[in-house]
This record gives C-alpha cells, structure tokens and sequence, in this order.
C-alpha cells in the first residue's frame, strides 16, 4: 500500500475528499492520507514541510503560499512537472492548459489546477437610480471614479445612508498602476519598482476616493462600518444592497448572486477598469509534489493531481466550490454549461481570463504575497490619515525590498524566512 500525504487549503477539502474517494476505488492499492497540520493555518508549516522532506518522509502534494513555492522550486526540493506533462498530455500541454503554468529558473512551480481574478460586482439599482452608465467590458477607472463618488449618499444625521464601493485600496492602486502597463516588481522579483511618478499619480487617485471624494464614506465610518477591517473581504456591507461598487475574486460569484437574491437587489458583474491595457489580474494556484526516496509516492502523487486535471473534474470544480478551470474544454461539461447560464458572471470571468497575454503565462504569481506584507500595510496607514499619498508608494517601495532583500539573502543560501503578515 502506498501512502500519498496531501495538504488541502483553499475551501478545496470536502471536493479533494470526493476525488480522493473516486482515486482510491480506481486504485485500490493507493490511500490518499489527508494532512492539515502543514497548512497555511499552522505558523511554522514551511518548517514542518522542510523538516519532513530532510527526514525522507514528506509531504507528498502541498498548496503552498507564492514565494515558498520559489524557495522550495530553486533549493530542488520539489519535481518539475514539466517532463511529466509532456509525457502525458504531450508537447502542446501549455495550450492545452491554456499556459496556466509559474514558471521559475526554467522549472515550473508546481502542477496548477485552478485560477483566479478579481471583478467588479456592483448594485444595478443603485447606480440606475443615479441615471449612471453600469459598468460594462471596457470601461474606465474614471468611470469607476465618477460611479463610486455620484453613489456615495449621507443620512440626515451626517452617517453614510449608503456607500460607493467597498474596495482595496491597495488592490486599487496596484490594478490602477498595472493596467497602465507598468510592474511593482522586477520580473525576478529581486527589486521592487513602486516608487514612479505613474504610481504616485496612482495612489494620489486612491487618496482622492478615499478623503475627497470620500466613496468610501470617511477612513472612520468606513472602519466602523466593516468592523474595524477596511477590505472588501467583508463582504457584509455589500450584501445590505447599500453598495454600489465591490472589487471581489471569480471565486464568489454563484455565492454573491445568492446573497444579492435574498436581499432584494440585482447584481452585476463586469470586469476591471481599464487604462491603456487590459489587466486580468488572474493568479493561479499549484499542489507542489515534494521529492521523496520512494519514487511510488512520487509517481502516486502525480496520478492523483491528473485526475484534477479531467474536464469533468476541472468543471465539477467550479461549481462545487468556485474555483475557475484552466483547461478550456471544462466548459464543455453539461455541469459548466448550466452553471454559466445560471450565473452570468462566470461568462465575465471566462472573458477576462481570455485576456491574459498567452506568451507570458501567469507572471505576477508572488506579488499577491507581497502585496500582503508591504503593500496592504502601508495603504491602511494612508487610510488612517497617517502618510501622504507620495508617502505612501515611497514607504511601500523601502519596505517590500527590505522584505525582498532579506529573502534573497537567505534564499540563496538555502535558507527560508517566512514574510511579515503570515502570507508568503
């Protein structure tokens, strides 16, 4: 009997339990053994990870954060799947996968089996009520501007009556900058290229919706409002129906419908602003496969994370649990099709993922990491009147190369530090 050690995250577990079930019945002499004392949740994961791989029994299959996944790719720690996919799904693997691949000193990070990107999900009566233009495929962040400031509504006592978007700031700004065509990063991710006069024109514009046009309603409502979390990831405020614009990932869409239905009020999806590109801001992620001394483990391993790879599984898996496919033939499943009928804002997602430049892959996978523990921090303080917008890009430029600069340093010699903020 072989044992294969796999570590869910992500909302994936009861649909990897499905699978693992179906794998184990295919493969009798193979168990799945479903670990989450190395997740994300567990502070020390990466030591417990590097500790089981140096002791000859690790963990087989990993969703592990971005730059670990670099780390643990560069130090040799973790199979190139590269070899294996031209094997078994043949040369043009990358095509059919629609060149969902993180590539990274010529290995790839890992096998990838979903996406994700952010959209624009905003309240159809309220901005109709203000005669305003909805958000449709190719607007702009004036446009985005001009909604969020006209919806913003205040109560006869002076409290915000009703909001004009619930978004990120950071994640405006950096959607804001890289739909100008420009990277906050290095393609090595060695330095970091905040600090330009685009940028801080960019958050300049953040600042301005926050404090002048005050869409957000003022830093101290806004807080009060989401409970003290300035993010969309509170999605409450949205699902009063006192919204009009939020900034959320493809992930939630059939639940943002269901919650918009049972509060009264209609929901539509559109993808980002744009400037003078299109940007998908679409990541994926990938099960890392840890090199173990028993080469039917790894061989197991990679048996299993194929059977994600299916169309009908790549579709099953975004009905059950939302995460968007990235293999275009899973939209050819009866299951896919309906969901896409049933809830339009997955026709957006798929759209949007089409604008992914196919000659660069998914590029930005690590900057999700520092975007967590530079960018986000620094923005909170300029949301709590604290710095300047200029401030606010140069302290956001010192800080992520500090953090770049310390993992490198150690990086090349071998050595792994967690970032800041847990996400890495």
């Amino acid at each position: 009997m072989v044992t294969v050690k796999f570590v869910p995250m992500w909302g994936i577990g009861e649909f990897g339990k499905e699978l693992a079930a179906e794998f184990m019945e295919q493969h009798p002499d193979i168990r799945i053994e479903f670990r989450d004392d190395a997740s994300l949740a567990v502070p020390d994961y990466d030591e417990r990870l590097l500790a089981a791989y140096e002791a000859g029994d690790p963990y087989d299959m990993v969703l592990a954060a971005p730059f670990y996944s670099i780390w643990a790719t560069q130090a040799g720690h973790t199979v190139d799947p590269a070899p294996l996919f031209d094997r078994d799904f043949g040369p043009d693997y990358r095509s059919l996968f629609t060149n969902s691949f993180i590539w990274w000193q010529g290995k790839i990070v890992g096998v990838p089996f979903k996406r994700g990107l952010t959209l624009c999900f905003y309240n159809r009566d309220i901005i109709e009520a203000e005669g305003l233009p909805l958000p449709h495929e190719d607007w702009t962040w004036d446009e985005f501007v001009r909604i969020a400031a006209s919806t913003l509504k205040y109560a006869p006592d002076g409290s915000v009556a009703q909001w004009g978007c619930a978004a990120l700031e950071w994640e405006l700004f950096s959607l804001y900058v890289e739909s100008e065509g420009q990277r906050l990063f290095s393609p090595d991710y060695r330095k970091a290229t905040i600090d330009t006069p685009l940028a801080r024109s960019a958050m300049r514009a953040v600042h301005d919706l926050v404090f002048k046009h005050k869409a957000m309603g003022t830093p101290a409502q806004w807080l009060s409002a989401t409970g003290g979390m300035p993010t969309s990831w509170n999605h409450e405020a949205f699902y009063t129906g006192k919204v009009a614009l939020m900034f959320d990932g493809d992930l939630r869409v059939a639940e943002h419908y269901r919650r918009a239905a049972q509060t009264g009020f209609r929901l539509g999806v559109a993808p980002l602003p744009t400037r003078k590109i299109r940007v998908a801001d679409a990541g994926v992620s990938v099960f890392q496969i840890w090199k173990c001394p028993d080469a039917e483990r790894t061989a197991a391993a990679w048996e299993f994370a194929k059977l994600w790879l299916t169309p009908r599984n790549q579709a099953r898996l975004m009905v059950t649990a939302g995460h968007a496919p990235i293999r275009e033939d899973a939209y050819d499943e009866p299951i896919a099709k309906e969901a896409l009928r049933r809830w339009p804002g997955l026709k957006v997602a798929r759209n949007a993922y089409r604008c992914i430049d196919p000659s660069a892959g998914i590029t930005e996978y690590p900057t999700k990491a520092l975007e967590y523990s530079g960018i986000r921090p620094t923005a909170n303080r300029m949301m709590r009147g604290e710095l300047t917008a200029d401030e606010t890009v140069q302290v956001m430029q010192a800080t992520c190369q500090e953090i770049l600069d310390r993992f490198w340093d150690e990086a090349d010699r071998g050595v792994f530090r967690p970032f800041p903020e847990g996400f890495h």
